[in-house]
């Protein structure tokens, strides 16, 4: 949104605003980078009242594109435009099913994106469980993520805050503390690591609803002076250089933001090879690749960068230089403006 608006395109960023739980952090961060932001209340799962509010946002402001994220964003998004000339983007992170219940609403959200004039996938996998849904090759295209590079150009850390002497070692992650970022497999990891090097700390950044059950694993493991669990932050570029290297344990993931953010912060990675990743990390050069679950190919992969401080640095440099020359918010929004002026140039072909 910042860079359309640095490209002269009116956008705005609508938000649920859910009873139970709000977050509405992100229209902190609307509102402190000056973009307009529309605050949607909303009930419950479904809120009828809500995609009448959404309609009537679209018309009055003359909206041409409602681009939505995820299945809540999608139908609602569809629903509204029902009877509009508005087209419609959607963006596929991924698709993890967690129960009956979530698969429920993944079906419906796979049905609904059959209706959008153009769906974009954050990576290959993704793209490729969207054109199972059925949606075509026309309709579909792979945009990766991208972030503000500059923001993490930053001096200083946060190891006084957190504890951490200036000679230590910090291995860190920033990740939901669910399942599916397989985070007892780093605590097992930590346990490895810790039991060899002696000057070695572990920084868990996030909250979830496994946060008491990780804990808990990680005393049963006689790490609790090791392992860090300090919750989310909102100081991330800080948080990042707090880190000697990034560690990333997930069994399932799309295109993860955290991946882009710690190279663009200089940090080295270590990351599962799932998802999008292994497009993002070229191992060996802008980063190091191990298979999901395998504790002891995370280990050795470690130990290749924790024995060498050259290796650290070099891998650092490069994973810069490659997420400012391919993953830039800049070159991600001139991808999505070539989708906008694709689907509205439909209208001018027909003569709408």
């Amino acid at each position: 949104s910042k860079q359309l608006k640095r490209a002269g395109i009116k956008n705005q960023v609508g938000v649920f605003s859910n009873d139970h739980n709000p977050h509405l952090e992100l229209v902190d961060r609307c509102n402190g980078e000056g973009i307009d932001t529309r605050v949607f209340e909303c009930a419950g799962k479904w809120d009828y009242g809500t995609v009448s509010r959404i309609r009537s946002t679209v018309g009055n402001s003359k909206v041409q594109i409602i681009h939505s994220h995820g299945y809540k964003s999608n139908v609602y998004g569809y629903l509204a435009s029902i009877r509009s000339p508005v087209k419609l983007v959607s963006t596929c992170h991924n698709w993890i099913a967690k129960d009956r219940k979530t698969r429920m609403y993944y079906l419906l959200d796979k049905m609904v994106l059959r209706r959008f004039d153009k769906v974009v996938a954050v990576s290959d996998g993704v793209l490729a469980e969207v054109r199972k849904c059925g949606v075509g090759a026309e309709r579909s295209a792979i945009i990766s993520n991208g972030i503000d590079v500059d923001a993490y150009s930053v001096d200083g850390h946060l190891r006084k805050e957190f504890g951490l002497s200036d000679d230590c070692t910090v291995i860190g992650t920033v990740a939901r503390l669910t399942e599916e970022k397989g985070l007892d497999d780093l605590l097992l990891i930590a346990r490895r690591v810790c039991s060899e090097r002696e000057n070695v700390r572990f920084l868990v950044v996030g909250e979830g609803p496994l946060r008491k059950q990780l804990i808990k694993m990680r005393d049963s493991l006689g790490l609790s002076g090791r392992v860090l669990f300090v919750g989310e932050r909102k100081d991330m570029p800080l948080v990042y250089k707090t880190m000697d290297v990034f560690l990333l344990t997930s069994r399932n993931e799309g295109m993860p933001m955290v991946v882009l953010e710690a190279m663009a912060a200089g940090i080295p990675i270590v990351a599962s090879k799932v998802g999008g990743i292994p497009n993002i990390i070229s191992s060996g050069y802008s980063g190091l690749l191990a298979e999901a679950g395998s504790v002891e190919g995370f280990v050795g992969t470690l130990n290749q960068l924790l024995d060498s401080d050259e290796s650290r640095e070099a891998i650092a440099g490069q994973a810069s230089a490659v997420v400012r020359d391919k993953f830039s918010s800049e070159r991600m929004a001139k991808s999505y403006l070539d989708v906008y002026f694709s689907v509205t140039l439909k209208e001018r072909e027909t003569g709408n």
